[in-house]
């Protein structure tokens, strides 16, 4: 796999997996009301990417629906990138928030990147990871894949 880089000086090269803990997201059962009916859990798909903050989502799931997926409960200012069939709808959570599979989710180290900063690198970089994704019939980037992106990143 070729890197995407960002050329500066003073940067340190560094692989996305190593700045952010990357997850996936998950669908609760759509047969089984009791994970949706009132639900008050944020859960993000698509069409709640189209701004830069996500302050609340279309649908929401209910605990017993997040406890029974392998949805996640992503901490506030996490960036959720869209990674399947559309690549690259990329938003913050202003609240605390779960996807669906479609997004990979980066919480970030503070120690290392700063949540504002790899929004905007992963902005800049849309059309080289997308030039990553595999797949027959969807295309899609997978969380070994996003992992191993190397970027430069300001010491």
């Amino acid at each position: 796999m070729s890197p995407i880089k960002s050329q500066s000086k003073n940067w340190q090269e560094v692989r996305l997996g190593d700045i952010a803990e990357i997850e996936s997201g998950g669908t609760p059962d759509s047969s089984r009301s009791e994970y949706w009916e009132n639900g008050n859990i944020c859960w993000a798909t698509l069409p709640d990417l189209k701004n830069k903050y996500i302050f609340d989502t279309q649908r929401k799931i209910t605990a017993h629906g997040l406890k029974n997926s392998s949805a996640k409960l992503l901490p506030i200012n996490s960036i959720i990138f869209s990674s399947r069939a559309t690549i690259g709808e990329i938003s913050i959570t202003k609240v605390e928030t779960s996807t669906n599979q479609g997004s990979k989710n980066f919480i970030c180290d503070l120690r290392k990147i700063y949540y504002e900063f790899l929004y905007y690198l992963l902005k800049s970089k849309v059309n080289e990871i997308i030039g990553l994704a595999t797949g027959a019939t969807y295309k899609e980037i997978n969380k070994t894949v996003f992992s191993g992106i190397e970027v430069n990143i300001p010491d």
